[in-house]
């Protein structure tokens, strides 16, 4: 028997939108004025309802089926049920405290090997979607599209980083992210603009709103009216910074203390 690549990727997602359960809870948000990093030092709670019992029992019960799948058909029988019991303890346990940031990291780690893995390396022409780039690489159609999985994902960091592999393998050229990224920018606020309506906050509302109505109308600007010469110039740019080290050294320096700056401005 050969080992299954799609369950080992439908246990890795099913273990991350357990992380996601499990931090964001389904009901009773509330505003305390506490960090977001507040949780790290909490203690348990005092409390355990029959909800709470019944919701992580049948929400682990997926877990022990995807977990042997993915185990097999290397780890089988009673090995197999101790590996499901170990991990699922570890990762209902270790949710609570410090494990749960670099559990996320390794789940991110994981999940970014697992599409890699999955992608076979070839170039537009050999691809299917080869026929398909004539319009799916459209400025107007990478813009939507950057936009549309920004707001599903609800993270531009996702969103972005999943252009590394593409690129890497030959089903899209640096050139179509640039419509992607700017569509991407702008959705990245959706996240931000739900909490204030959570919150009911209509001043962080009309605030969150006038930034993407203004990174939009500018986004718009450049992808209708100048948008070649734009992509010439970003292009002859990133080729700049990868020239040499010093450049690429210069570039993450202004990065990172420009913010740094303007906090003080």
């Amino acid at each position: 028997m050969q080992p299954s690549p799609l369950a080992r990727i439908l246990f890795g997602v099913y273990v991350a939108l357990a992380i996601y359960a499990s931090l964001y809870p389904l009901e009773g948000w509330r505003d305390h004025g506490l960090s977001p990093f507040a949780y790290f030092a909490s203690p348990w709670p005092r409390y355990v309802t029959g909800f709470d019992l019944v919701a992580n029992v049948l929400g682990y019960l997926p877990y022990g089926f995807l977990c042997i799948a993915a185990l097999r058909p290397g780890v089988r029988g009673a090995a197999a049920f101790a590996v499901v019991l170990a991990s699922a303890a570890a990762l209902s346990l270790v949710l609570p405290g410090w494990g749960i940031f670099l559990l996320g990291m390794g789940v991110i780690i994981l999940s970014f090997n697992l599409f890699d893995r999955c992608l076979p390396k070839m170039t537009l022409k050999e691809s299917q979607v080869g026929s398909l780039a004539t319009f799916v690489f459209r400025p107007g159609v990478m813009f939507l599209l950057g936009a549309a999985v920004t707001t599903m994902s609800m993270s531009v960091s996702v969103s972005l980083s999943i252009l590394v592999p593409l690129n890497d393998r030959g089903f899209i050229r640096r050139e179509n992210v640039i419509p992607y990224i700017m569509g991407a920018n702008i959705t990245t606020f959706i996240d931000t603009l739900i909490a204030s309506v959570l919150l009911g906050n209509p001043h962080a509302f009309t605030v969150v709103l006038a930034e993407m109505t203004s990174i939009t109308i500018v986004s718009l600007i450049v992808l209708i009216i100048f948008y070649h010469p734009f992509e010439r110039a970003m292009l002859d740019f990133v080729s700049w910074i990868t020239r040499e080290n010093r450049h690429l050294y210069l570039f993450m320096a202004v990065i990172i203390v420009a913010p740094i700056i303007l906090l003080f401005v």
